[in-house]
This record gives structure tokens, sequence and C-alpha cells, in this order.
């Protein structure tokens, strides 16, 4: 459900980081393109301004920035928590805990000696477990938000994925016997939550509710 929710949201984001782009022209024309909206940034000083501008899923980037740009790296950091952006180590270079803490760095894609060795299936493995990571808790941290709203400032999409559930609920015809809703059809409840009734709006927080804890599990078991 989570995920079906999710796909109406478009490709993943990722942010690329490599001054050689001969690397980077690789993974951006494989098969990956299908999948993920790829952004090229040259140095850490546009790596940094993209980084604000598109909130990406992920961003990949070689350990030579570290080098670089000390004052901007906190920055980043700072700003990828706060979009639950995971940032990935992709270099050939010094790929030791501290290099990965300065950088806030999760993981590590190693370069192989030339470009023609990359692994495009060992990358779309590592794009995709942290892929899943960015989507989920980006999708807490919405509901939780929602939590905080007005019941009646409720976002589209968790709207339409209630409806959806409910057109798919068995026996539509008849009345659900769901213990509060005894005296409505999946019509009518589809209905009051449209109408954001106090039905509908007692419907969409329970739905919101748990979401929430369907999430929180998926992303404990990653």
């Amino acid at each position: 459900m989570i995920r079906e929710i999710k796909k109406k949201c478009g490709k993943g984001k990722v942010i690329i980081a490599d001054d050689e782009r001969q690397w980077i022209d690789i993974i951006m024309n494989s098969r990956l393109k299908d999948n993920y909206q790829f952004i090229y940034a040259s140095d850490f000083e546009e790596l940094y301004k993209k980084n604000l501008a598109e909130k990406p899923n992920i961003i990949l980037t070689d350990s030579l920035y570290t080098d670089r740009n000390r004052q901007l790296i906190p920055e980043l950091v700072k700003s990828a928590l706060k979009n639950n952006t995971f940032i990935l180590l992709y270099t050939a270079g010094d790929t030791s805990q501290d290099k990965l803490n300065i950088l806030g760095a999760t993981d590590v894609i190693r370069k192989p000696g030339c470009p023609e060795q990359l692994d495009i299936e060992k990358i779309a493995e590592v794009l995709e477990k942290y892929l899943l990571k960015s989507e989920h808790e980006r999708l807490i941290q919405e509901l939780q938000e929602l939590k905080e709203k007005s019941k009646y400032d409720i976002s589209p999409l968790v709207i339409e994925s209630l409806k959806d559930w409910m057109r798919g609920y068995p026996d539509t015809d008849q009345k659900i016997i769901s213990d509060g809703y005894k005296a409505y059809s999946v019509k009518d409840l589809i209905e009051e939550i449209e109408k954001r009734s106090a039905v509908g709006k007692r419907l969409l927080m329970a739905w919101i509710q748990l979401l929430l804890r369907m999430a929180s599990k998926k992303t404990k078991n990653k």
C-alpha cells in the first residue's frame, strides 16, 4: 500500500557529483535512467546549490570534494538530514569511516579501475535500497506533519489512496460492518470523505494513523 502511494510521485531523484564526466555519463545513460532523474554537479559548490534546490532522494559524490569545500559540508549534511536525503560516497579513494563521517555519507559505491568496468547492477541495488529508505522516511514525515494540520488540510494523495482502498473492499454492495460505520456502504463512506464530513474526517485520521504505523514498521525492517 505504501509503495503504491509513492509510485504516483514519479522517479527517484539523484544528484551525481564528479569532476570526471565519463564516470557519470555511463550511469546517466544506463537503464537506470528509466527509474531515476539524474542531476549532474561538476563541483561541490554546484552540488550544494542543487541539493538545496532539488531536494534529491540520494546524493552520489566523490570523496575528493571533502578536501575542497569543508565550509559547506556541515550545511550540506544538515540539509540532507532535514530532507531525508541519503549521501553515498562514490569513489576509488579513501573510504574510511572518518571520510564517511566528514561528508555525512551512509554507504560507499567503489569505483573500479576504469569507467567501462562499472557494475550497473550493483549500483542499481544500492540506489534502490536508499531510494526506498528515503521515500519511507519522507512519507512518515509527511504523515506526521498532516497530524498537526487542520483536518480539512489533508494531502489529495492520501485522500485518493483511502478511496482507492475502499473501492477494493469486498462485497461493496453490502453495508460495512466495521465498528462505528455499520450504517454506511462503501459508496456512502467515499461520499462522506469527499464532503469532509465528521465521519469522513474520522476515516481520514484513522487512515493516516494506519499509514504511519505501516511506514514506521517497514522503515525499521530495512
